[in-house]
């Protein structure tokens, strides 16, 4: 199906923006996955005794030390979490990603969903950290700025979907009606 009409995102077509964010969001998942996974090998290796003794030969401060009390348990729970987070991430970008090629606009929307949940976290995250209120706004505006664009990006690829849909069902009722005509001018 050609698609006669797709909306401009910036300097590109929707489309292909939506397809640049699902490689970045699938690569970058896949790196976490890894970089989570070899870490978590080596905390595992390491066991909880020589990880405690590992923490003690690194100079750090006793405010950094107050909030890396978790602990090796904490650390082991924080990887496996993170490893969980990043295949629901490399699964949801091979969504938005075969939503966009499928013209699929329910997987558009569950991406989108899960953009916004995304969002909302770490929305939430930056607020609770205890970083001075500058850092903070500088990261929830970057955070903001980016989940905006990136949602904008998915709606316009909906809109178009839609769109094709639209003119495809006119044309078919047109070339019905063409029929129906002829058929009528025949009798």
């Amino acid at each position: 199906m050609s698609h006669e009409f797709e909306r401009e995102v910036l300097c590109c077509g929707a489309s292909i923006w939506g397809k640049v964010i699902s490689w970045i969001q699938i690569i970058c998942s896949v790196f976490s996955i890894l970089v989570a996974k070899v870490t978590l090998v080596d905390v595992l290796y390491l066991g909880e005794k020589g990880f405690n003794e590992q923490m003690k030969s690194i100079v750090m401060t006793p405010e950094l030390m107050e909030k890396l009390e978790i602990g090796y348990g904490g650390i082991v729970a924080t990887l496996i979490a993170s490893i969980a987070i990043s295949i629901i991430g490399l699964f949801m970008g091979v969504i938005f990603l075969q939503g966009i090629k499928q013209r699929n606009t329910r997987y558009l929307k569950t991406w989108i969903i899960y953009i916004v949940i995304c969002w909302s976290l770490l929305c939430l995250t930056t607020t609770v950290m205890e970083s001075p209120i500058g850092v903070a706004f500088v990261e929830g505006t970057f955070i903001t700025l980016i989940h905006i664009f990136v949602i904008w990006v998915a709606l316009a690829v909906m809109l178009d979907i839609r769109q094709d849909h639209t003119i495809s069902m006119n044309t078919i009722t047109s070339n019905l009606n063409f029929v129906r005509l002829e058929e009528e001018h025949k009798h």
